[in-house]
């Protein structure tokens, strides 16, 4: 006897935690309420048809900028999150650099509540980590976790921040090791993880004061030669604080030469996780793409260790730091390097891109998930609800042709910025049709349903 469902899902191949079969997807209340092999016993008044295509638990991107609050010429929260359904992402987590940054309860229950109806995924927010007796009052009103910022915009000019130039206001920067240690056990008391964003600005200062004024192109090789110093330092300091206070460290955007550091933390039982930018943009890019680029050229034997990080485990998640800049503030690069911000827009071409690298042989399908999907979902502490297809969870899914080869266009985006520095590549795998929730949310590139997004992690 046929089971009644509200969706179902059927004729495709389900990628499940171990195992990829054809099988039947039950959906009721949004919820997955069964999975099967034997389509017959699956009823509904919906039905999604997946023949030919795998089924992957919709990918969850834990660090973009969406701008919303005080940015929103670049991005908005209704912008940002139709790039990331378009692109297979059905979760993102929303990092705290707007204008104000989020580093008080006041301005994160203002942008909790100004973007509650704006997003057309599900979403986490992630608050500043600068002021300690702040943090409670943040983590009570739904905050996933904290961010620390080891850098600041600086200009050897004294020139203000105004959110054009850099991504890192002044007013996130950790610039005191005894606060930042009382932030680490805040957050161990809240059990909320502390996300990293690794640096030393005595070394950026050194390295950087020396570029201003002057063009993308006059350093574009010095930036093949930049010391991995001030990362190292900065993760050694990280671990140490951690082992001190139990918090559960995150580093973002980890760089390879770091890698060391956190194989040694977690062999020794450290709480600590990582993410990886996807290592899309390497040097032999950087005299095509210039400035656009800017600041994620790295070297070929950088990228190989990211790739072997991810395929060995010790790299927990994937994720974009999706950055939609405008495109001439992106070009601000060639005549003046320090008024180029870092980071490109990402969220809606990641997925694909990483498809492209699994029909390379690069990655398995299986870690391709683990990385995008199941990976993130833990480390955000929301695993109960996202990240797989197993019974229980939301019926977050993408359905994807990992066969369909297609061109990456400026005009498919649907960021507002309205550019991808990899406009015109060529690749083989995309998702067709987005989940969320039992709903289908985008179709062949094009949004299909209004505006549901929730924020998770709401107490």
């Amino acid at each position: 006897m046929s089971r009644r469902f509200d969706t179902v899902v059927h004729g495709g191949r389900l990628v499940l935690p171990g195992r990829v079969f054809p099988g039947t997807i039950g959906i009721r209340d949004g919820v997955i309420a069964a999975i099967g092999d034997d389509a017959s016993e699956f009823a509904s008044a919906e039905a999604i048809d997946a023949e030919g295509h795998l089924v992957l638990p919709g990918a969850v991107d834990m660090h973009v900028h969406f701008r919303d609050p005080g940015l929103t010429d670049k991005e908005d929260f209704s912008t940002g999150s139709a790039a990331a359904a378009v692109g297979g992402v059905t979760t993102v987590g929303d990092m705290p650099n707007n204008k104000p940054p989020i580093t008080t309860n006041e301005r994160f229950v203002s942008k909790r509540d100004d973007v509650a109806t704006k997003s057309h995924v599900d979403y986490v927010l992630w608050a500043g980590g600068v002021h300690p007796d702040e943090m409670p009052g943040m983590a009570a009103s739904g905050a996933i976790g904290f961010k620390v910022f080891m850098n600041k915009f600086e200009r050897p000019d004294g020139a203000e921040w105004t959110g054009k130039e850099s991504p890192l206001s002044p007013e996130l920067f950790m610039d005191d090791d005894a606060r930042l240690l009382d932030v680490f056990r805040t957050a161990a008391a809240l059990r909320l993880p502390v996300a990293v964003h690794l640096g030393n600005q005595d070394f950026t200062r050194r390295a950087m004061f020396p570029w201003a004024n002057k063009p993308f192109s006059e350093f574009a090789r010095a930036m093949r030669a930049e010391p991995a110093i001030e990362y190292l330092e900065s993760a050694q300091k990280c671990v140490l604080f951690a082992r001190e206070t139990g918090v559960h460290l995150h580093f973002v955007h980890v760089p390879a030469e770091v890698l060391p550091i956190v194989r040694d933390a977690k062999a020794s039982g450290l709480d600590m996780t990582v993410e990886s930018l996807c290592p899309f943009m390497t040097f032999d890019l950087i005299e095509v793409l210039g400035p656009l680029g800017y600041h994620r050229y790295r070297p070929p034997e950088s990228v190989s260790l990211l790739w072997q990080g991810m395929r060995d485990g010790l790299i927990d998640a994937v994720a974009t730091d999706h950055a939609p800049h405008l495109l001439e503030e992106k070009r601000q690069g060639f005549a003046d390097v320090l008024n180029c911000p870092s980071g490109y827009p990402e969220v809606q071409t990641s997925l694909p891109m990483m498809l492209d690298e699994m029909n390379k042989g690069t990655i398995t399908i299986h870690q391709l998930v683990r990385l995008m999907a199941s990976g993130p979902a833990r480390v955000l502490g929301i695993q109960h609800r996202k990240g797989s297809i197993s019974v229980g969870k939301d019926a977050d899914l993408v359905v994807v042709d990992p066969d369909s080869e297609w061109t990456i266009t400026n005009e498919q985006q649907k960021t507002k910025c309205g550019w991808t520095p990899f406009d015109g590549r060529r690749i083989r795998g995309r998702p067709v049709l987005t989940v969320l929730r039992g709903e289908v949310t985008a179709r062949e590139g094009e949004l299909v349903a209004a505006r549901r997004g929730r924020l998770i992690g709401m107490p």
